[in-house]
């Protein structure tokens, strides 16, 4: 059942994780009132970021009649569902290394305090660990056989 629904638990999981973003985004504003449309766009980037895939996953999982997420680890590239799964997962990570590097991403979360740990300050920092870690999801997910 856990396995059936999975992507239901990543979309709660996706809004707790929003709210709390959203109230650290809010604290910071208070002390910095110039920094509350930022602070709006990143809220509500981050909900779409952290809700919208599994949504969609779900819903690629239920059209085509897969028992559970793992549909997506499938070695058969033929069906339509699993490929486009896996382009929508890759679509997601390009697009996460898009605003991290050129839509100043890294430097948001340095601002708002979302970051903690070895680069909570360190903008090229952060930005090298998003074009390494995205780089080796992309590998990995397109050599699965």
């Amino acid at each position: 059942m856990l396995f059936r629904n999975f992507w239901i638990l990543g979309v709660i999981v996706g809004l707790i994780n929003s709210y709390i973003i959203r109230s650290r985004i809010l604290s910071i504003v208070r002390q910095n009132p110039e920094l509350k449309q930022e602070g709006e766009q990143l809220t509500k980037g981050y909900f779409f970021a952290l809700t919208l895939p599994w949504l969609i996953l779900g819903i690629l999982q239920l059209a085509g009649g897969f028992s559970d997420f793992s549909y997506m680890f499938s070695r058969d590239l033929n069906n339509i569902y699993v490929l486009l799964s896996r382009g929508f997962i890759i679509f997601c990570l390009l697009l996460y290394l898009y605003w991290m590097v050129f839509r100043n991403g890294a430097r948001s979360l340095i601002k708002f305090k979302l970051i903690r740990g070895l680069f909570s300050e360190n903008e090229r920092g952060l930005k090298f660990v998003a074009l390494v870690g995205t780089t080796a999801s992309i590998i990995s997910f397109v050599m699965m056989k």
